[in-house]
């Protein structure tokens, strides 16, 4: 269970900024995620969304300042950014393939493990060691009974939901997911987007990087759009679907307050998402 008393206050970024030499790819971007609260992060290909993600934790130089529960991370490495409390998920759900299900869980119980060690104990099976898996979360990712089966015989939903789970175990308290509804249909991004509303509905925070505008719109309760490492607007679902900023950066409409001509036959994915996945 996620800790939501009020000494956790959450992910804060305050002007982040990413360059990759003379290119900026992230600028002056202030951002928050509260315990409890699910913010989508949106924008057209190449707007810096992954840049911003990469930025924050560590692994990409930024400028700006970083806080988890009010404690600056802003000049902490990876691991330890991990350790405070910031996880993340991967586009794809990057898992062992000669590891079985509850292995795949283990490794992220024990992110500090010495890589020999893990090496030895688990890819030469050199001994019979115990899988530790905390009770339940098998059964709340519907992954119940396949502990011992091999991550190939998942469906992509669900590698997609062992991956949350695998973050889950070293209790974040905000976990970044880069777009993980990429390969989905619209059932399995349902489904998925159902399981990550229940999560925060018990208290952990979410940033959400998707092309998905059904599972944005449908689980978020903010988002944040980005167009050329800049945030052009944010808001409640309602409000950032209606922002004729938004229009503009995914249809190329001039950004005057006119409705595009395409805004009404659902070309975007931005107007014609729904609230079907909450």
């Amino acid at each position: 269970m996620v800790d939501t008393t009020d000494a956790r206050t959450g992910l804060s970024v305050r002007g982040a900024t990413v360059r990759y030499g003379g290119v900026v790819a992230v600028s002056d971007v202030d951002l928050d995620v509260a315990p409890g609260e699910i913010v989508g992060l949106i924008g057209p290909n190449g707007a810096g969304k992954t840049s911003f993600i990469d930025g924050v934790l560590g692994f990409t130089p930024r400028a700006g300042e970083v806080t988890i529960d009010g404690r600056t991370v802003s000049r902490a490495a990876p691991h330890r950014i991990a350790r405070l409390g910031l996880e993340r998920t991967w586009q794809s759900p990057d898992l062992f393939g000669d590891l079985t299900v509850g292995e795949n869980i283990d490794v992220g119980i024990r992110p500090g493990r010495p890589v020999r060690t893990f090496v030895d104990d688990v890819f030469r099976r050199r001994s019979r060691r115990a899988v530790h898996v905390p009770p339940g979360l098998l059964e709340a990712f519907e992954l119940d009974g396949r502990l011992d089966d091999a991550p190939s015989t998942l469906s992509l939903g669900q590698q997609k939901l062992l991956g949350v789970a695998r973050a889950l175990v070293s209790d974040p308290i905000v976990l970044l997911l880069d777009e993980p509804a990429a390969g989905l249909d619209s059932t399995e991004s349902r489904h998925l987007g159902r399981h990550l509303r229940r999560l925060a509905d018990d208290g952990l925070g979410m940033l959400l990087v998707d092309h998905d505008m059904d599972l944005v719109f449908g689980i978020c309760d903010r988002v944040v759009v980005l167009q050329f490492g800049r945030v052009i607007a944010t808001g409640t679902p309602s409000e950032v679907r209606s922002s004729p900023a938004v229009m503009a950066a995914y249809l190329g409409a001039p950004d005057d307050g006119d409705e595009h001509p395409s805004a009404t036959t659902g070309n975007s994915g931005i107007e014609k998402s729904t609230e079907g996945s909450r």
